[in-house]
């Protein structure tokens, strides 16, 4: 499948390498999301996934170098705050909510970056996460592992991100609260056409949800392709999907 045959290319990574100090953990990987997509990036542990949406948000903590171009705007040598005011959210292993806030204080820091109210989205991911209503006076540190990844979510969601960055999103969390998360993310994509880029070991579920997928080893893209085909070709089945 072509980038045309895709669609509006919202996210288009060219030839990056990354390095933690002496160590190099990408080596001139590229990709692209299309609007609408959601793309999954599979791989195993240490193959450079965290790396790469760390990349692509260049975060301080990683050394890249490459192209990053968003909605036609090269992005790779902006700050991170920056670029999430471009449109950009970024949801980090370990949840990445703010413990010593409330629910409800995670979310109004969510939309910090909107100048409008942001009442009518609290209220649709208090319906959307039922459990975050009945907890919005909570401190997210309180909540469980599961409640908090989809404050997590939410919260990055109020920022209304062009493109929404997944980390291991299944990390940590009971096989049911992954099956319904999953669920939420399909929905969200469905519903709002919110593009994601999702990083994950869980090939069956990602793939599930997944228009288009890439796989990295050893910090190199070394396939790529729909979802379909990527559920169907015997490597992958072998490698991720217990086949």
């Amino acid at each position: 499948m072509s980038s045309s045959d895709r669609g509006e290319i919202v996210l288009k990574v060219e030839g990056v390498d990354a390095r933690y100090g002496q160590i190099q953990a990408l080596r001139g990987i590229s990709f692209e999301v299309a609007a609408g997509e959601v793309v999954v990036i599979l791989g195993a542990n240490g193959s450079g996934k965290t790396t790469t949406l760390r990349s692509v948000c260049n975060m301080p903590i990683v050394h890249s170098t490459g192209s990053v171009i968003m909605n036609g705007t090269e992005i790779k040598k902006k700050d991170t705050a920056e670029i999430v005011h471009m449109g950009l959210a970024h949801i980090p292993q370990g949840r990445g909510t703010f413990p010593e806030l409330s629910v409800m204080d995670n979310l109004e820091v969510g939309g910090y970056v909107r100048k409008d109210s942001l009442a009518s989205d609290i209220e649709k991911y208090f319906e959307l996460f039922p459990r975050l209503a009945e907890r919005k006076d909570q401190l997210a540190g309180s909540l469980s592992g599961g409640e908090q990844q989809m404050l997590a979510v939410a919260r990055a969601l109020m920022s209304r991100p062009k493109v929404l960055l997944l980390d291991e999103p299944s990390l940590g969390l009971a096989p049911l609260i992954i099956e319904d998360l999953f669920r939420t993310f399909a929905e969200l994509n469905k519903t709002e056409g919110t593009t994601m880029l999702i990083v994950e070991q869980n090939a069956n579920l990602a793939l599930g949800i997944a228009t288009y997928g890439y796989v990295l080893e050893a910090g190199q893209v070394v396939l790529g392709g729909p979802s379909e085909q990527l559920k169907n070709d015997p490597s992958i089945q072998a490698a991720y999907l217990g086949a």
